[in-house]
């Protein structure tokens, strides 16, 4: 028996040891796997990490490539530029001026029209309840071309205001200015001088004053004339010597003087009416005698002379208190 306990005792311990080598063996597997684990790990943050920084040195490249691009573009941008003005023409700088001025033009006129609508509605008008006074008044015409008033015309309706209140609508559109029978139209008559393109003048019967030079000086084109019944007007005649299209003239007692024999060169003179100033003279026969379209004169209260024909009744001549004017047959 006790040979067989030892034995058995033995075969224990060899067991016990295969036992430990191997729990050893699977230990050592176990590291082992760890380790390589741990490698693989590490290996493969070396390669994210590689890769990221392989990115950012491409992302780098192509952001400076792009940068380079972009400027190389701009530059040859500005060089087209300045190429293309070299290349200029004068014709092209006369179109893109010519662009630049009717801009510029059709601005400055919107802002005139708005400043003539504002005077408009400023004006006292004594009578606006017979003109429907704004909205349906028709007594002013625009010009299709500038939209500008071109056409005042508001005789005797208790109109309220002097020229200078007047002046945003007093411009070189305005063509034909009627303000006649308001008497209370005060102001100078150099304040139309702006109206170089007006061919009718009608301010009888205001209280208007001033000297007629400024017509023949800025208003070469007036065909009418009509300033009679303005005590604070006057002048020469002789200023109206220039005024060949002048068909109408009216100074009938206005402080106007001088000699009539300006008339003769105004071959279109239609009407002319002098009555009342005593300053005016001259021969009427050699001023108003070949005049072929003469059918209205008025000398009464002055010192003109002469003998004028009647021309069968066609010519109406009033010569009352004239000097020693004679109406012959």
């Amino acid at each position: 028996p006790a040979p067989k306990e030892a034995s058995a005792a033995a075969e224990a311990k060899v067991s016990e040891a295969k036992v430990a080598d191997a729990k050893g063996d699977v230990k050592m597997g176990v590291d082992d796997a760890k380790a390589a684990a741990e490698s693989k790990g590490s290996g493969a943050d070396d390669a994210s990490g590689g890769g990221k920084g392989t990115r950012h040195k491409e992302k780098g490249k192509h952001k400076e490539k792009h940068g380079h691009h972009k400027h190389k573009h701009k530059h040859d941008k500005a060089k087209g530029k300045e190429q293309e003005k070299e290349t200029e023409t004068d014709e092209d700088k006369k179109e893109k001026h010519g662009k630049h001025k009717s801009k510029h033009k059709s601005k400055h006129r919107g802002k005139g029209k708005d400043e003539q609508e504002k005077c408009l509605l400023k004006l006292s008008i004594k009578r606006a309840e017979k003109l429907r006074w704004p909205d349906e008044w028709n007594m002013a015409k625009r010009d299709e071309s500038t939209n500008r008033f071109s056409e005042l015309v508001l005789p005797k309706v208790g109109l309220e205001a002097s020229l200078t209140e007047l002046r945003p609508l007093l411009s070189s559109d305005l063509r034909v200015l009627h303000l006649a029978g308001n008497g209370d139209v005060v102001g100078s008559l150099e304040v139309l001088s702006p109206c170089v393109n007006l061919t009718a003048c009608r301010l009888g019967f205001t209280n208007v004053r001033g000297n007629i030079s400024v017509f023949s000086t800025h208003m070469p084109q007036l065909v009418s004339l009509m300033l009679g019944g303005c005590p604070s007007v006057g002048g020469d005649l002789g200023d109206l010597e220039s005024l060949r299209q002048l068909e109408e003239v009216s100074l009938w007692s206005t402080g106007t003087t001088g000699s009539v024999a300006c008339f003769a060169k105004l071959g279109e003179l239609r009407e002319c009416y002098l009555g009342g100033c005593f300053g005016i003279k001259g021969d009427v026969a050699a001023a108003f005698g070949a005049l072929p379209s003469l059918r209205v004169l008025d000398v009464a209260g002055t010192q003109c002379s002469g003998k004028i024909p009647a021309r069968g009744g066609e010519l109406k001549v009033w010569a009352a208190d004239a000097r020693s004017v004679v109406v012959g047959s």
